[in-house]
């Protein structure tokens, strides 16, 4: 009687104040969902600029960054590239990702943040940023 699923799921009720253990919210340390969701944050105007990249760029781009890389003979047989315009052709295509407006407008806000620390430092009696 004790193992039938039935007594088990009344027993787990009683037990969670008439809950059951999936209808409550997952215990997540509120430090670590910050963090997750900070990084999509910052994630997100890269993921925007990648996607607008051409596809060769963006097939690239994944090539290389995979983990682990593709070696550059595969790289040159799947994009019909020969290898040694693998390296010039990133450097463009990085390029092109760095100046998305997603991005732009990404470090632009990082240094209008700068300046503003760096005024504030100021003020407050012409410390060093390290």
């Amino acid at each position: 009687m004790r193992d039938d699923p039935a007594v088990i799921m009344l027993a787990e009720r009683a037990r969670d104040g008439g809950q059951r253990a999936w209808d409550q919210p997952p215990d997540h340390d509120d430090a670590m969902i910050e963090q997750e969701i900070l990084t999509a944050e910052l994630n997100a105007p890269l993921r925007a600029a990648f996607a607008e990249l051409p596809p060769r760029c963006r097939r690239l781009l994944s090539m290389l960054l995979s983990d682990p890389p593709f070696p550059p003979a595969t790289i040159s047989a799947a994009l019909s590239i020969p290898t040694g315009s693998i390296g010039p052709q990133r450097a463009r295509c990085l390029d092109r990702l760095r100046r998305s407006p997603h991005l732009t407008a990404f470090s632009e806000r990082e240094t209008q943040d700068d300046d503003a620390e760096d005024a504030r430092i100021s003020d407050a009696g012409g410390g060093q940023r390290a």
